[in-house]
């Protein structure tokens, strides 16, 4: 089997999984045409897989001033991405494509290709490639985000693309709590995990006796995690009188975070997540560092769509919980140690690279367990990735701007109707058509006969 991996690269996710495959014997095909500029692990030996991507960096990279030979570059990437398309196609079993990406810009012809010679397609998505923009999108954030015609533009985008996805996927890899958009059975992302990072523990230093317990944060998008909410909890904590700093990376090469991995003692990964672990809560965890992760998915949800087996021990708490839970880990160095040694037995054993491509590979050779797939028509988390009140204020302006047809939820009536509930909207004349009336409520209140949500759960999530 040989397996293609890309065309893009997320937070060193298929690097790490490239080389489980490799360890399990499997030739393996990693195109990065993102030009990512974190600088993760590039040890691809193809040739044309080399120039394209040195084709894509130039033409990203060249001063504007240099008219000739950004000029040149632009026209080559297309034909280098056919030629690289139709030499993968032929040397490649399976395609492993991320972040709904495809080789050429001709996505449908592409996959059709693929289908035809047989080819096995797995889609992984990993967040903001299928999530609904209403639900956490980086253009749309802040209190005076207003623009909710790009909202229900960028929605329509996404479902169009995931139709077509659907329409010659063979599988799907997703995450249940982000998954709003997608109507096809799906493999459980939670259940194949992210794979961990091999880094070298004896270089890790000793921790200097009386220094401030160091906090660290690398948000990808400081407004999209939640930043604003973090700084503020730890400025709360140091009101306190506890004696603690935090240190906050942005943009900076994914060796420098791994040193000031090395350095602090515990990581606040972000305050609106919807998934328990993401990919810096991982490498935290690598390193034997306890991770606090905000986000509103209750306990009932996360059990529902997360075994036990698969659950990571990171401290998921309610944005709201954050400062004492920030408070406790500052002032308790045994429970970050034994946190931190949690976490590392825990990616050890579940989430190295290798075991998890071993589970890439029962997907890739349709050797699913059936407690991998779940159901995404049947979707209760609608909190999405972003403060609440926020995120209804999206749902709310997506509707008055096109109607519930907008929200690309008509053929999920279940996950349609938990949505307008979370947002406190009516549907006073159904929910079908471009433009139904709907009437806004204040959340907490019962809605209309056929939307069936309590003021507990409105009041819990």
């Amino acid at each position: 089997m040989r397996i293609f991996l890309g065309p893009t690269e997320i937070a060193g996710f298929y690097a790490s999984l490239r080389r489980g495959f490799e360890e399990e014997g499997v030739e393996v095909v990693f195109a990065d045409l993102s030009s990512n500029p974190l600088r993760y692990e590039d040890r691809e030996r193809s040739v044309l897989v080399r120039l394209s991507c040195a084709i894509e960096r130039e033409a990203r990279t060249l001063a504007r001033n240099r008219r000739f030979s950004r000029a040149v570059a632009l026209r080559l990437i297309s034909p280098a991405r056919m030629l690289l398309f139709l030499w993968v196609a032929i040397r490649c079993d399976v395609f492993v494509y991320a972040y709904a990406g495809s080789i050429t810009y001709h996505p449908e012809s592409e996959y059709r290709i693929l289908r035809w010679l047989k080819r096995r397609l797995i889609f992984s998505f990993h967040g903001s490639d299928s999530r609904a923009p209403y639900l956490g999108h980086p253009g749309l954030l802040g209190p005076n985000a207003t623009d909710f015609a790009e909202c229900a533009k960028l929605t329509a985008e996404i479902k169009s693309r995931l139709r077509l996805i659907q329409k010659y996927a063979d599988v799907i890899v997703e995450n249940p709590f982000s998954a709003h958009l997608q109507v096809v059975p799906c493999v459980n992302a939670q259940a194949l995990g992210n794979p961990s990072p091999e880094t070298a523990q004896n270089s890790i230093p000793p921790r200097t006796a009386g220094a401030p317990v160091r906090i660290l944060h690398t948000p990808s998008d400081p407004a999209l995690k939640g930043s604003d909410v973090i700084r503020a909890a730890v400025k709360e904590v140091k009101a306190r009188g506890r004696n603690v700093e935090l240190v906050e990376l942005t943009g900076r090469p994914h060796a420098d975070v791994i040193e000031e991995l090395k350095r602090c003692d515990f990581v606040v990964d972000q305050a609106y997540s919807d998934t328990p672990m993401a990919l810096f809560a991982t490498e935290a965890a690598a390193l034997g560092k306890a991770a606090v992760v905000g986000g509103y998915i209750t306990p009932s949800q996360m059990a529902a769509n997360v075994a036990s087996e698969w659950l990571p021990p990171t401290l998921y708490c309610h944005p709201k919980e954050m400062v004492e839970v920030i408070d406790r880990l500052c002032l308790d160095e045994a429970l970050r140690t034994r946190l931190g040694d949690e976490a590392r037995a825990f990616v050890r054993r579940q989430r190295n690279r290798r075991e998890v491509a071993r589970r890439f590979l029962s997907v890739a050779r349709n050797e699913i367990p059936a407690d991998w797939w779940f159901d995404p028509l049947k979707i209760e988390y609608v909190h999405g990735l972003g403060e609440e009140q926020h995120i209804r204020r999206l749902i709310r302006g997506t509707v008055d701007h096109g109607g519930v047809s907008a929200l690309q939820l008509d053929d999920s009536p279940d996950v349609r109707t938990r949505m307008l509930a979370f947002a406190g909207i009516a549907v006073a004349h159904g929910v079908g058509g471009n433009r139904p009336s709907a009437t806004h409520l204040e959340v907490g209140t019962p809605a209309a006969s056929d939307l069936t949500y309590s003021k507990q759960d409105a009041a819990t999530g």
